[in-house]
């Protein structure tokens, strides 16, 4: 399992530069030269990974670009998310935000404010860290395993006096979110600010966005959060029926 998780962890590093020689490699993840080579070697044959013949660096190989194709590109998640964003805020008159993940972010793609003359006002390329907010945590629940462990080897920031920095109580709260189907912030990132976030499946299965209403705390408690999330749930699985996913029958 250990030969796993190095792999893994050499596969990762690409999110952080294209292109790597195998010494470069070797030193950003503490491995052995050796060891990344040999591992290199592995993941070229799979085609995991290619090789420049000129310049003999590594980059993400052509079987890891087909199994990436199968996430709808990020054009088609905003042209198929747009309504369903505009029906929310007109039901509940709050600030909706469709996001993605960049790394161990969450970011903004898409907003649609509410009329109200209080209200969460955000920006669009917003990075809010993954254990913050409604969204982000709702990217843990139902990520991949590994970005959960990622996130905790970086450590739990705080933003606030009410941020999640024990890991322990992030995993339980990651299990309540799995089990009920979205996510809640109470403060966590913003003084003030509240939200509820919901996962968008693509056709492959996997998350591939999170849509969420954030609105002042005084607003949005958790027990308006659970009045909300049938309407918001129905929306991310409208948006990701539109993007072809077919929930798994009971």
């Amino acid at each position: 399992m250990r030969a796993v998780a190095n792999a893994v962890r050499l596969i990762h590093k690409f999110e952080e530069r294209a292109e790597w020689g195998v010494s470069d490699l070797a030193r950003a993840t503490g491995m052995d030269k050796a060891m990344t080579h040999r591992i290199l070697r592995t993941l070229l044959q799979e085609q995991w990974v290619e090789q420049n013949p000129a310049s003999r660096l590594y980059s993400l190989g052509p079987a890891l670009r087909d199994i990436a194709s199968l996430e709808p590109s990020r054009s088609d998640v905003l042209k198929v998310a747009a309504p369903v964003l505009d029906d929310l805020v007109e039901r509940f008159n709050e600030t909706v935000l469709l996001s993605s993940r960049h790394h161990l972010v969450n970011v903004v793609e898409l907003i649609r404010e509410c009329s109200r003359e209080v209200r969460v006002v955000s920006e669009v390329g917003r990075r809010i860290p993954l254990h913050c907010g409604a969204a982000g945590k709702t990217w843990l629940a139902f990520d991949h395993p590994s970005l959960i462990e990622r996130l905790l080897d970086t450590g739990l920031k705080a933003y606030t006096a009410n941020t999640i920095t024990s890991p322990e109580a992030l995993k339980a709260e990651l299990d309540e979110i799995r089990e009920r189907g979205w996510g809640f912030e109470n403060e966590e990132y913003s003084v003030g600010v509240s939200g509820i976030g919901a996962p968008v499946w693509s056709s492959a299965g996997c998350i591939t966005g999170s849509v969420a209403i954030r609105a002042p705390s005084v607003r949005l408690s958790r027990a308006t959060a659970a009045e909300m999330a049938p309407l918001l749930m129905k929306a991310a699985a409208d948006i990701s029926v539109r993007l072809g996913h077919r929930a798994k029958r009971e």
